[in-house]
Parts: C-alpha cells; structure tokens; sequence
C-alpha cells in the first residue's frame, strides 16, 4: 500500500461515516497526494539524469585532460627530434667543408 492509499483509509476512518462532502474532500485529498507523488517521482527522475549528466561530463573532462597531456608530450618529443635533425645538418655541413 503506498502512501496515498495509506492516508486516504486513514482520513476515511477518522471522519467515520461518508458524506457526499467528505468524501469529495477525501477524493481531493487523494488527488493532490497522487499529484504530489507523482512530482516526486519526476524530481527524482530529473535527479538521477543530472547526476548521469554530470558523471559523463567529469568522464569527458578526464579524457580530454589525458588527451592534453599525450599531445603535450608528443609535442615534447617532437621538438627534441628537430632540434636532433638540426643538430645532425650542422654536423653534416661541417663535415662537407672539411673533407
């Protein structure tokens, strides 16, 4: 039994005897706990995606750092191997003119 139907025998019990008035309050009552059950719900639904949300986003976020730091080094790398070719054209210049 959940919590509409709870409070709804339980508001029937307390007043006793059904009116036509009671019971168009009783039925009232239990539409807005309905409605209000149903927000729940919904809330708890927009909650849940707001959380998926945000943990696909720290995933994308962690990806695109790792990423960042590969190009970096990448980057490192390729610098070190240019300075290595300069280096080797000097040296292949120098000995040219001493042969």
């Amino acid at each position: 039994m959940n919590f509409t139907q709870d409070h709804s025998q339980r508001q029937r019990r307390f007043l006793g005897s059904p009116t036509p008035e009671i019971n168009a309050l009783t039925a009232a009552g239990d539409a807005h706990a309905r409605r209000a059950d149903a927000a729940d719900q919904e809330a708890s639904r927009e909650r849940a995606a707001r959380e998926d949300l945000a943990t696909q986003l720290r995933t994308a976020q962690t990806a695109l750092q790792e990423e960042r730091t590969k190009r970096t080094e990448l980057d490192r790398q390729l610098t070190a191997l240019r300075t290595e070719v300069d280096q080797l054209r000097v040296a292949e210049r120098g000995r040219g003119k001493s042969k």
